[in-house]
């Protein structure tokens, strides 16, 4: 069980440094592919495994992309946390309700209103920034869309292989 955690942590970081050297519309965005990995763990594994390999992603993805204990690790990383949870609970919960391509919309809302939030708390402490609250919305939509496409796909395909228990 645990080399197939860490091979699927080194994907999830492979995914998350390569993210790097994709244009973005904002400098500070992050698309979040490899939260399908992310997804894959809760659906094969569960939150035991998931929160460590979300954990273990944006640490070691932060220090391959130089990002390591700056303020966007610290956002990123809580953000992960809450929307790692939230995928799990929407899983557990709503499978029956929601696909993995909604469930990885709620995540990406999640991930972005909590960084959202940490950034107004504890960095810019001005109410203005959550104008931006539409924009991150848009963007959750349209990027989850495609990582919870991803999921989807990385699914079907690891599953017979490495994701079975």
């Amino acid at each position: 069980m645990q080399a197939k955690i860490t091979l699927l942590s080194g994907i999830a970081i492979g995914i998350y440094a390569a993210e790097t050297i994709i244009p973005k519309p904002l400098p500070w965005l992050r698309l979040g592919l490899s939260n399908a990995v992310i997804l894959c763990v809760i659906v094969s594994f569960g939150i035991k495994y998931a929160l460590p390999v979300s954990i273990i992603r944006t640490t070691v993805g932060s220090l391959l992309t130089g990002m390591f204990l700056n303020p966007f690790f610290l956002l990123g990383l809580l953000g992960g946390i809450a929307s790692t949870l939230v995928m799990w609970i929407f899983y557990v919960i709503g499978k029956r309700v929601f696909s993995l391509i909604g469930i990885s919309i709620i995540g990406a809302l999640v991930h972005n209103i909590v960084q959202l939030y940490l950034a107004y708390a504890m960095y810019i402490k001005n109410r203005e920034v959550f104008y931006l609250l539409p924009i991150f919305i848009i963007l959750s939509i349209i990027f989850g869309t495609i990582t919870g496409i991803g999921a989807t796909y990385l699914n079907k395909t690891l599953s017979p292989t490495l994701l079975d228990s």
